[in-house]
């Protein structure tokens, strides 16, 4: 409870500090260890900034709404590009999740553009769509869970497949997929026969 009012405070008042600091944690790194993963501390405190100052989002959405195509184009660019770094891997680093720099980076960037792209694009893709719209109460828990489910299927994957540059690009993949499902699938379990642990666990998003 401490910690949630300490991140209030700082979201509300200091979020132009607390943002870029953050962010240089996330994208560049620093030389030394917080004890959080700094994504997790970057894109949570991301989620509050969004929740708190609605209206300046409200305001930068539609500032740059006019720019969606080209934020989904650059979006598409970015996974081919990510894709190709992926495959001139070696395997066994794939497996450990020991990518070389530049991959990072590409990675990261494609990150941003996606996010960006899926925003402004929201209405369209799953507001409108009512199959898509019912799947993404499950949004809040595949956040959570989406880590160590991929990298468990994807060491998995590996083993029954073998290491080879054409497993290891079928297994990035596939893993996704595998991954999705057993959380949506986890999750409605969960919702239909355990209500109070599914309340638990997503706050009853």
């Amino acid at each position: 409870a401490i910690f949630s009012i300490c991140i209030y405070w700082i979201i509300k008042k200091a979020w132009f500090i607390a943002l870029p600091i953050a962010f240089y944690g996330w994208f560049i790194g620093f030389p030394f260890s917080i004890g959080f993963r700094m994504d997790a501390v970057f894109f949570y405190l991301l989620g509050a900034f969004i929740a708190i100052h609605n209206n300046l989002i409200l305001k930068i959405y539609s500032n740059i709404k006019k720019f969606e195509i080209t934020f989904f184009v650059t979006f598409f660019i970015l996974l081919i590009f990510n894709t190709y770094f992926f495959c001139k891997q070696q395997p066994l680093n794939v497996i450990n999740g020991n990518y070389d720099i530049l991959s990072v980076y590409v990675q990261k960037i494609t990150i941003i553009f996606g996010c960006l792209a899926v925003w402004l694009g929201y209405d369209k893709i799953i507001v409108s769509n009512t199959h898509i719209w019912k799947l993404s109460q499950y949004s809040f828990l595949i956040f959570v869970c989406h880590h160590p489910v991929i990298n468990v299927l994807k060491k998995i994957l590996m083993k029954i497949l073998g290491v080879t540059s054409l497993t290891s690009l079928f297994a990035y993949f596939i893993s996704v997929i595998l991954t999705l499902l057993a959380i949506i699938v986890f999750g409605s379990l969960i919702k239909k026969y355990c209500k109070p642990i599914w309340k638990l666990l997503t706050g009853n998003r």
